[in-house]
């Protein structure tokens, strides 16, 4: 006679993923006959969409993680997928758990500090292609004129960004040509490769 039994199934972090089956006392892998809180048993990985709003921004859904030494389950915060700052610089949460010390949703700097942080991305973007206007760089070998004069146009719409209307708290970033991305994407991008 073939028995049956609910298991709990985790990943190789011990987080709780799905109810399994046991055939005649045969476990599958990364399984407990230990039920996890009643808080977890939805699936886990619903990541937080960054459209989302200050309430569901706020809101705590939990994860549980299975101990195979103590052969219990522990409650862990989830908010992966939360985007904010940390000490002013952008940050994703990739990991269960509390939320780091100092996460915030939204920047916090003084009218100056906006300003001076504009004007170094701005410098910084301008930088990266001022090899191109050196006069003895090889032009016609590495881009086309076309190019070219796309990356003057955006030099020139980097250097008006003071310009614009909502400047210094609403600014449209140009996007490089080279890229085809904003310099924000462009720095979001490297500070998620970094975490």
């Amino acid at each position: 006679m073939s028995t049956i039994e609910t298991v709990y199934v985790y990943d190789n972090e011990g987080i709780f993923i799905m109810e399994g089956t046991a055939y005649n006392g045969i476990m599958p892998a990364n399984s407990t006959k230990v039920k996890p809180p009643v808080e977890v048993l939805e699936p886990i990985y619903e990541i937080i969409q960054p459209s989302e709003s200050e309430d569901s921004f706020n809101k705590v859904k939990y994860v549980a993680k299975f101990d195979t030494k103590t052969q219990s389950w522990a409650l862990l915060e989830n908010h992966l997928g939360k985007m904010g700052f940390i000490d002013n610089k952008f940050y994703t949460i990739k990991d269960f758990g509390e939320l780091p010390i100092g996460f915030t949703r939204h920047i916090i700097k003084s009218k100056q500090s906006i300003v001076d942080t504009i004007k170094n991305i701005r410098k910084n973007e301008i930088s990266q292609t001022d090899y191109l206007f050196i006069y003895d760089y090889p032009i016609e070998e590495t881009i086309s004129n076309q190019m070219f004069e796309d990356i003057k146009k955006y030099r020139k719409e980097l250097r008006d960004i003071t310009k614009q209307e909502g400047y210094p708290d609403n600014i449209i970033w140009p996007i490089d040509p080279l890229t085809g991305k904003t310099a924000i994407q462009k720095m979001e991008e490297e500070d998620s490769k970094s975490f």
